[in-house]
């Protein structure tokens, strides 16, 4: 794709002229598309930077090429928050919700993530904390799969990513997104330790 963006002058030939402007032409279509940054930018032009799949644009300064969006999905909007444990773990022998997000608009999560405070040490299929991410209005997981102790315990403020269904990562506008908690057996006890979740999510119509 073109990255000329160069006007005839008044000496210029017919043939040359239409060159000229049908490279500028396609250079403006394609925001300049390329896998390298186009030669002499301006303030203010945008680049689509093919090998990052991002939208850049020159800045004020004329220095720099700032990063807006990916091109791929478009701009990312992030929603954290937390949970306390309260209670002693055998109190979580019931799958238990903890409400988190209200959608503000139609959305696609794009990836979702969890950080707890502290380590467990549980392992095994008799003992071990289910955690995962559920569309309470719609009644169905987010998440395909638990991010589970019994395959990869949890380490201390290390974020543990969840594994998402492809068709329920779109959800609606007020839809009610929670967190949800479950233990199996008798597993490490994180009463009064916190957990931090993240939702990264893109606009969609």
């Amino acid at each position: 794709m073109s990255q000329t963006y160069s006007l005839p002058s008044g000496t210029t030939t017919l043939s040359a002229g239409r060159t000229n402007y049908n490279d500028a032409l396609g250079a403006l279509q394609t925001a300049f598309s390329g896998a390298s940054a186009p030669g002499t930018p301006v303030q203010g032009q945008f680049w689509l930077d093919t090998t990052k799949g991002v939208l850049k644009q020159y800045n004020e300064d004329g220095d720099a090429w700032l990063p807006l969006w990916d091109a791929d999905v478009g701009v990312k909007h992030t929603v954290i928050t937390s949970y306390q444990f309260t209670l002693a773990a055998a109190s979580y022998s019931s799958e238990g919700t903890a409400p988190v997000w209200r959608v503000p608009h139609n959305a696609k999560i794009q990836a979702a993530y969890m950080t707890c405070s502290a380590a467990t040490a549980s392992s095994g299929v008799s003992k071990k904390w289910l955690f995962s991410l559920r569309n309470l209005t719609e009644g169905h997981d987010i998440s395909s799969a638990d991010v589970d102790t019994n395959t990869a315990e949890l380490a201390a403020n290390t974020a543990k990513t969840f594994a998402l269904t492809g068709g329920n990562q779109l959800v609606d506008s007020a839809d009610i997104l929670a967190f949800t908690i479950q233990s199996v057996g008798a597993p490490t006890d994180l009463q009064h330790h916190t957990i931090a979740f993240q939702i990264d999510y893109t606009c969609r119509e």
